[in-house]
């Protein structure tokens, strides 16, 4: 496999002798946490079989702390160094090369994960274990209300997670943790970290503090700010594809125009720790102003101020383990200036809260009962005011248990929510003329095994049934996305989105080569997504049980699935949308992904991995056996990596195949080979240190599409550059 994954590279590279390579590798990315380096035997000097180190604990996948080998689900932590490897200005993109994850890829402004083909209201994305409480799933463009610089750790729970987080979670989790409340006593008074990063593509710079502390009696603290600035990325050629410039006869290249950003934020958090639990709090703000690469004229400046509080009893009763509890509220705006001009508004006051009681293990049988209840107001406002004003209530009781043995364990549980989705008129809009309520009890079920017949070895699988409520947007929409480039109509009459998925992996924790595999089926019921190129739509203006703005009444052509819009009213077109209706159809994704590290070397002085990886989904109407539009296609690749005391480095070379299978309204396509690098060097050790890294990004100069992205035809990935970064622990 080494010989395959160099043979990429240039005859001349591939000449260099065994420690010249070694030195110019870099790593240029982290694998997963399942496959983390293993511990460095005794001896120096000689290449031997070694022992990976214990995973580490997850929280969000299971209310009983455990390590990944030992839950049904597939799961992705990234920490520490790691972290700082993927770090990107959005959270989509930091996740981007995980196997089995992807990004919506917005412009490099705006990106949520996308897992193993679902994304926006099927990943739910939390901060701490509560939602983020912005509107970021409610469109692409609309950016997720934190930035990953401030994060400590992230865990991602690949699969349906709803018996947990809610019938948003069927695709997946993604909880971003940034410690702000502090859980645990911290040992000493004065610590933090300092992050400085630059990059050619953007011109972008981006500076972070973060600063805590503890005190003998029990009292901690934490501080945090950020500031980052960006310009319009450099892409390699045109902005859009051959294909989008023989119709528009755009000729804009060498640089991405709306990409430009600049944001600023931080949070102050307090907490209290004794030897029976904690209670904390923490305040948190946010300040963002991005373009929108759908047309350069257009920018979103977000606004989100955030309270949170959160305590914990240990043992307070014979028979309880614990008693968790979290509580969160936000006041979200996104405004939307077209040329300076305020377009579109959305205001969101959003809670959340979650309380959790794990109880004793009760022979084999350990687990937890909670309940969880969400709240949001959300309203749009403005003359591209595509949504009416709603409420969005969801009540929730879930349990979870666990039952152990030597060799086997098997987990299961279940979820009930009350959700209700209310909307209200929206004053001078003929589109949202009456009070509009919807009511949807829906539930999940899970049962899942993992079976270790020997310590290095061990395989899981995962059964559940969950089901979804459609969101207002699936529901009411009716109206221009201007953002977007999008006419996006709703339908009032959906019903719950059904799914029974399947998990089953193969994992090994220790030995030369760790890693896993891992394959996955969902079959949906009633698969709820925006189609393009609607054409069988009424002359109705207001009925989003069946209507459009597609009637040709300000000049275009009635039915050809272009929406017509007169934005200055002077009864003549001055732009056309892109028609996208919401569908429910039936449906199924299924696929591959997989993780194998091979330590070819270990030692204390050296050592050397080799982490190959790839993914893989596949996604049908069943209603017309057809594809699904914006799936991933295969992506194949690896890392070698290198490490020699304070110095480490390593190269990262992936494949992205060509998209063919693709939707109606869809253009395939083309894939590209992506070849990453990165030193580093670390002066001083924990907890004082600093580390320099230069890393090479887009060496080969692709022009790489995003086919998951709206934007693909007109937005590639950013070109040849270069990025230095610094990071100083104290």
């Amino acid at each position: 496999m080494k010989r395959s994954l160099l043979s990429y590279l240039s005859p001349s590279f591939r000449s260099l002798n065994g420690p010249l390579l070694l030195g110019l590798l870099a790593p240029a990315g982290g694998a997963l946490a399942q496959t983390a380096p293993p511990a460095a035997p005794a001896s120096t000097n000689q290449t031997q079989k070694v022992q990976a180190e214990l995973p580490p604990v997850v929280v969000t996948a299971s209310p009983i702390p455990s390590s990944l080998f030992d839950l049904a689900q597939p799961v992705t932590v990234l920490t520490d160094q790691k972290l700082r490897q993927q770090l990107s200005s959005t959270l989509g993109e930091t996740l981007a090369r995980q196997p089995g994850i992807n990004s919506t890829y917005f412009g490099p402004n705006a990106s949520r994960p996308v897992i193993r083909g679902l994304g926006g209201d099927r990943v739910r994305i939390l901060q701490n274990g509560l939602g983020t409480m912005d509107v970021s799933n409610t469109s692409d463009d609309h950016a997720v209300a934190m930035d990953p610089i401030a994060l400590k750790r992230i865990e991602v729970v690949r699969g349906p997670a709803a018996l947990l987080y809610g019938p948003n979670a069927v695709g997946g989790v993604v909880n971003q943790i940034d410690g702000r409340i502090p859980e645990q006593r911290l040992d000493r008074a004065f610590s933090g970290r300092a992050d400085v990063r630059v990059d050619s593509p953007s011109s972008g710079k981006v500076g972070a503090l973060m600063v805590e502390g503890g005190a003998k009696n029990g009292w901690n603290y934490h501080l945090d700010g950020f500031r980052r600035e960006s310009s319009n990325i450099v892409i390699p050629g045109f902005a859009q594809t051959d294909a989008e410039r023989a119709t528009t006869g755009d000729t804009t290249s060498g640089k991405l125009l709306g990409s430009q950003a600049i944001s600023d934020g931080g949070a102050v958090g307090t907490s209290y720790v004794w030897d029976k639990g904690h209670i904390g709090a923490s305040f948190q703000g946010l300040n963002s102003d991005y373009g929108v690469v759908v047309e350069p004229g257009i920018n979103i400046r977000l606004y989100q101020r955030r309270i949170d509080l959160a305590g914990s009893f240990l043992q307070p009763f014979d028979g309880i383990q614990s008693i968790k509890y979290k509580v969160g509220r936000a006041d979200y705006r996104h405004t939307e200036y077209d040329e300076g001009e305020v377009g579109t508004v959305f205001d969101s006051l959003a809670y959340n809260g979650r309380f959790e009681v794990l109880h004793n293990q009760v022979g084999r049988l350990e687990g937890a009962i909670g309940y969880e209840v969400r709240h949001e107001k959300l309203s749009a406002r403005g003359e591209e005011a595509f949504l009416p004003p709603s409420q969005t209530v969801i009540n929730s009781i879930f349990a979870f248990e666990e039952m152990k043995w030597d060799t086997f364990r098997i987990q299961f549980g279940g979820r009930v929510d009350f959700v209700s989705v209310d909307a209200s008129p929206l004053p001078g809009n003929p589109f949202f003329t009456a009070n509009q309520t919807r009511s949807f009890p829906t539930g999940s079920g899970s049962f899942g095994m993992v079976y270790r017949p020997v310590q290095e070895w061990s395989g899981a699988l995962n059964f559940s049934y969950t089901q979804r409520a459609p969101t207002a947007t699936e529901l009411y929409a009716n109206g221009p996305h201007h953002a977007t480039g999008m006419y996006e109509i709703g339908n009032r009459n959906f019903n719950t989105e059904g799914n029974l998925s399947l998990d089953v992996s193969v994992r090994r924790e220790t030995g030369p080569f760790t890693g896993q595999v891992g394959f996955f089926y969902h079959r949906f019921s009633n698969f709820i997504a925006p189609f393009a190129g609607v054409t069988d739509l009424g002359a109705s203006l207001v009925n989003n049980d069946g209507g459009n703005a597609d009637d040709g009444s300000n000049g275009g052509v009635a039915g050809d699935g272009v929406a017509d819009r007169d934005a200055d009213g002077d009864g003549n077109v001055d732009e056309t949308l892109d028609v996208f209706r919401f569908r429910g159809v039936r449906a199924e994704f299924y696929g591959f992904e997989g993780l194998l590290t091979w330590h070819i070397l270990e030692g204390e002085s050296q050592s050397l991995h080799l982490d190959l990886k790839s993914d893989y989904v596949r996604a049908r109407d069943l209603s017309n056996n057809s594809s699904l539009p914006r799936i991933s296609p295969l992506r194949f690749g690896g890392e070698l990596n290198y490490e020699r005391g304070a110095f480490s480095s390593g190269v990262e070379l992936m494949r992205v195949s060509r998209q063919g299978s693709v939707s109606a309204g869809e253009r395939p396509t083309a894939g590209y080979v992506m070849l990453n690098a990165e030193i580093a060097y670390k002066f001083g050790s924990s907890p004082n240190s600093v580390e320099i890294a230069l890393r090479g990004l887009n060496l080969l100069d692709q022009e790489a599409r995003n086919h998951v992205s709206f934007l693909k035809e007109i937005a590639p990935m950013p070109g040849r550059g270069a990025m230095i970064s610094l990071r100083a622990t104290f």
